[in-house]
């Protein structure tokens, strides 16, 4: 019984020294932040950041999908992220990848768009900003050319900080 309790040590000690070693990794290359918009409400965005030091292994795109096989099926959408200037202030629609989603209509939940794409903190990183995203859904992100690294956020739920005045009864 003494071996049984000094290897469960050890794997937990092993384990955890692992997830310490790959979260130091994964948070020195991207940075995912689902928030409510500031401008717009009940609007959800995502940013996603990362170091303009990081060499892209290819032109990088921005990649999500709301299904958690649909960067292996083919049903996400995606966006070019590689030039800042390249991004006009109306922003950029994503589109879908080929393969099945391309054809068809996409739904309502991946009718995202890059809001943004700018250098923050004084060029050393890259912000890009992701609306239209709906709250309470679960997303899968990743950044091709940076890290092959697939981050689930779920969309929180924004509440409004206004009054509807219209609906009220006069006095």
């Amino acid at each position: 019984m003494a071996d049984h309790r000094s290897i469960r040590r050890l794997a937990i000690s092993l384990l955890a020294l692992t997830c310490l070693s790959c979260s130091e990794v994964e948070g020195a290359t991207l940075d995912y932040r689902a928030e409510c918009s500031e401008v717009k409400p009940r609007a959800v965005i995502l940013r996603v950041r990362w170091l303009q030091s990081v060499t892209p292994t290819t032109a990088p795109q921005i990649e999500v999908s709301i299904y958690k096989d649909g960067f292996t099926t083919g049903r996400f959408v995606k966006a070019a992220v590689a030039d800042p200037k390249a991004v006009p202030e109306s922003g950029v629609t994503m589109l879908a990848a080929e393969g099945p989603m391309a054809a068809a209509k996409l739904p309502e939940a991946l009718s995202l768009r890059v809001e943004s794409l700018q250098s923050v903190k004084e060029g050393a990183e890259i912000e890009a900003v992701l609306g239209g995203l709906i709250p309470g859904l679960n997303y899968y992100v990743r950044v091709r050319g940076i890290s092959d690294e697939v981050i689930r956020i779920r969309a929180p739920i924004c509440p409004a900080d206004f009054v509807d005045t219209q609906g009220e009864k006069p006095k």
